[in-house]
């Protein structure tokens, strides 16, 4: 902070954040200028200042994060999926908790029950999950003088634990599949059976439209992905066209059976192979998946979630040993055949086919 004189008037010069962004800010204080007058403009600012240390600045935990948000969408380092991600994850897990409270007033204890709480009702990878972006509002906190100490730097690190990694894969079976794509709705049946068929994960496959697909040569081209929240068109419109997919290698195009001709012969009036019934694409596979959730409870499979069908792709192919673990690789959109052998290895046998007669033998 600077004061100075201009033109017979009191000046201030100081360097704000402003939504994440720190500026320069000369401003008149419209007190006339005199050492007198200035002395006092100088003590009234150093008892604010420390007054503002002791309570925090009063930016509440919601602000801070709001502006750490928007300053990533400025830098433009991290994709919109993981962005979507980090809104969602904060707002589900840490607001109960922290929203309305100032920076300065949250504790350990407050953050450390915050962690608790998740790992009581979900996985330890959501819980890495939520605190990443976590820790970095305090960070930033920090950094901007928002706090005087940094209360995540005592809060323990999230593991995983042994019986969640056991439990990472749990593929259906090809009977139980056709079970449940027996007990299903149009939509829901055209859902599974695509998965299974696919390969893809819930949210690009949601995304495909009816122009990524070439009946002919049995592929469709993966060029994006929708996660957004249930808000409709506006969280639409957020999420770029031809992206937000996990990873580079996500952009594919996807080999399919013969089997899946018939899911993928156009039979709606939008652009979207999955759509609404006034013909709107989703926004999330979040419909599907708590659909599908519901008819596994029904039918006795509560222990399975949407995305197990992708692993159930992945096993299927693996284990029938008709193509080769580096198409299947391919096929899901992995970065490389070591993080297809990371979650699969236990379901690879030998296979040196990579032809669309064996993508369709496959499925036999």
């Amino acid at each position: 902070m600077r004061f100075f004189n201009k033109d017979g008037i009191i000046y201030m010069d100081e360097h704000m954040l402003i939504n994440g962004v720190k500026k320069r800010i000369r401003k008149s204080l419209g007190v006339e200028y005199s050492q007198k007058n200035l002395r006092k403009v100088k003590q009234e600012y150093e008892q604010k200042k420390q007054h503002e240390e002791i309570v925090g600045n009063f930016i509440t935990f919601e602000k801070l994060f709001e502006e750490y948000i928007l300053q990533k969408e400025k830098e433009k380092r991290i994709r919109a999926e993981t962005i979507i991600d980090y809104i969602r994850l904060i707002k589900k897990h840490v607001y109960p908790f922290l929203k309305g409270k100032y920076m300065h007033e949250i504790t350990v204890e407050n953050l450390e029950s915050i962690k608790f709480n998740i790992l009581e009702k979900n996985s330890s990878q959501t819980a890495r999950n939520t605190f990443n972006p976590l820790r970095k509002v305090f960070k930033n906190a920090l950094k901007y003088k928002y706090i005087k100490e940094n209360p995540m730097l005592f809060v323990e690190s999230i593991r995983s634990t042994k019986n969640e990694e056991e439990n990472k894969i749990r593929p259906f079976s090809e009977n139980e599949i056709n079970f449940l794509m027996k007990k299903t709705s149009k939509n829901l049946h055209k859902f599974i059976a695509l998965s299974f068929y696919l390969g893809t994960r819930p949210s690009e496959l949601v995304a495909i439209k009816w122009s990524d697909i070439d009946l002919e040569n049995q592929n469709v081209f993966i060029k994006r992905a929708f996660r957004g929240t249930e808000k409709g068109d506006e969280q639409i419109k957020k999420i770029k066209e031809e992206g937000n997919l996990k990873t580079k290698s996500s952009r594919r195009r996807i080999f399919f059976p013969k089997q899946a001709i018939e899911y993928l012969t156009k039979d709606n009036d939008s652009e979207y192979v999955f759509c609404t019934k006034d013909n709107k694409p989703y926004s999330s596979q979040n419909q599907f998946s708590r659909d599908f959730q519901n008819l596994l409870k029904e039918y006795g499979f509560e222990n399975h979630v949407l995305y197990d069908i992708r692993h159930t792709y992945a096993s299927v192919n693996l284990t029938k040993n008709i193509i080769s673990p580096s198409l299947v690789s391919k096929q899901l959109g992995h970065k490389n055949l070591y993080t297809t052998l990371k979650y699969y290895a236990d379901y690879i046998t030998n296979s040196n086919d990579d032809t669309i007669d064996s993508i369709n033998k496959a499925f036999l």
